[in-house]
């Protein structure tokens, strides 16, 4: 008996129900008809290094930088960067589909005069949705002066030889 292989590739999360259950009645008529299978799906999100690369830029931003008149944490940082990409994105079809599976939630503030955005992170971010986030981040940063680690610019090679070098020096 052969195997039977059910291949599939997730672009998204706003995708992935769709493209399971898809799977599932594809596996299912396998089971019906009695024959070997096996699915094989692929979901590609953000990378490591990408989540590395965005998690320095921020850690120089708050270095450097002062939002709201004092020096704000990394967290904050990427709380106000991810707000502003999600306001610049959120109506493009290309990512609407995406922003909606994340379910980010914009509330009034107490006083009514502004609003929250709710319930919003990076982790379900895809690679090319990471990629605009830290593409913002440099901007941003680039526009007030931001002087980068290589790690902050994706650079790991030149991360690792000043590293080296500092080592050697001391």
């Amino acid at each position: 008996m052969s195997m039977h292989f059910v291949w599939g590739y997730m672009p998204n999360i706003a995708e992935g129900k769709d493209k399971m259950l898809h799977f599932w009645r594809q596996m299912s008529s396998l089971m019906r008809a009695r024959l070997e299978g096996m699915a094989v799906v692929a979901y590609f999100p953000q990378t490591r290094a990408q989540q590395n690369t965005y998690n320095s830029a921020l850690q120089d931003l708050a270095d450097q930088l002062e939002l709201g008149g004092e020096k704000r944490g990394p967290l904050v940082w990427k709380r106000f960067i991810l707000a502003t990409l999600y306001e610049h994105t959120r109506d493009d079809p290309q990512f609407m589909e995406e922003w909606r599976a994340i379910e980010p939630v914009l509330l009034p503030d107490m006083d009514g005069d502004g609003l929250h955005l709710i319930a919003l992170t990076t982790k379900p971010l895809t690679r090319e949705l990471a990629g605009i986030f830290l593409n913002l981040c440099h901007s941003y940063g680039d526009e007030r002066g931001v002087r980068w680690k290589p790690q902050s610019l994706g650079r790991q090679e030149a991360a690792n030889d000043a590293s080296a070098a500092q080592r050697e020096a001391a």
